[in-house]
């Protein structure tokens, strides 16, 4: 019944009205919308080299252009991998916000945040949950998108000892257009 009230008042305040229409901080994520190949590095030791996995990965602009749906499939280690997400902006928080849930682990990643001072970064803030200890771990997520072809969104997790870990990197590129 709440959200029911809340619905009907955002049809009809002018300021509720404005929160509910995308802006450009949207329409600056929806230009990475369609199919993207991916290389997949993840650390699990900061002193070796990556385990390495090409994968696809599928985003799609939702919810009229206010959030960017992400279907990621790879193979790690000869298993498959599917992840799914969702990356958008709160106009009301001023915070671009994303979530993440895959098929190597049941606990759901969160993180907010916002771009570095010069716009060139979007560094998002959260926690997740170390397996061991069941203690929280400090996460770091920056996304760089080159341009229209080209993004990589890395994440670190700060240690208990505050050392950063270089954790898993995600490159995207466009796949080559077959029809050129």
């Amino acid at each position: 019944m709440v959200l029911l009230i809340l619905a009907i008042s955002c049809q009809t305040d002018p300021d509720w009205k404005n929160h509910a229409l995308p802006d450009q901080r949207h329409r600056d994520l929806m230009v990475l919308s369609g199919d993207w190949d991916v290389t997949l590095s993840i650390w699990s030791d900061p002193t070796a080299a990556p385990i390495e996995s090409p994968g696809h990965a599928s985003l799609t602009s939702i919810l009229d252009g206010r959030v960017l749906a992400i279907d990621m499939h790879a193979q790690l280690s000869q298993q498959a991998f599917h992840g799914l997400g969702q990356m958008g902006y709160d106009k009301l928080r001023d915070a671009y916000y994303f979530w993440w849930v895959n098929s190597t682990s049941t606990t759901p990643l969160f993180l907010t945040g916002e771009y570095d001072g010069e716009g060139r970064i979007l560094i998002l803030r959260g926690e997740t949950f170390d397996p061991t200890t069941k203690t929280p771990i400090q996460v770091r997520m920056e996304v760089y998108i080159f341009d229209a072809t080209k993004f990589t969104s890395t994440t670190y997790l700060e240690l208990r000892d505050g050392r950063q870990l270089k954790a898993i990197e995600f490159n995207y590129t466009r796949p080559a257009n077959l029809d050129e």
